[in-house]
């Protein structure tokens, strides 16, 4: 969606996308404090399109998240060496 606003001469864009959490992926970040989820976009014309993504904070599935752009995606977990 996106929302045009005019306030005092200026014209500003909100191109938010909203995004329902399929899966928790896993944790990935130098302490863990990333998660990694795969999300469906709800609107626009990348609608019902499947994304992998990072987010901070907490998150379950089913929560809609905001998305401020749809092209990119995360690169996939990978397993440490021991």
């Amino acid at each position: 969606m996106v929302k045009i606003e005019k306030k005092k001469g200026k014209t500003t864009y909100d191109a938010s996308i909203p995004a329902e959490v399929l899966q928790i992926v896993g944790r990935t970040g130098l302490t863990g404090e990333i998660n990694q989820i795969k999300v469906r976009i709800l609107e626009g014309p990348d609608k019902n399109r499947i994304l992998t993504r990072n987010v901070k904070g907490p998150v379950q599935v089913a929560d809609i998240v905001v998305l401020r752009e749809v092209e990119r995606e995360a690169r996939k977990i990978r397993k440490r060496r021991k």
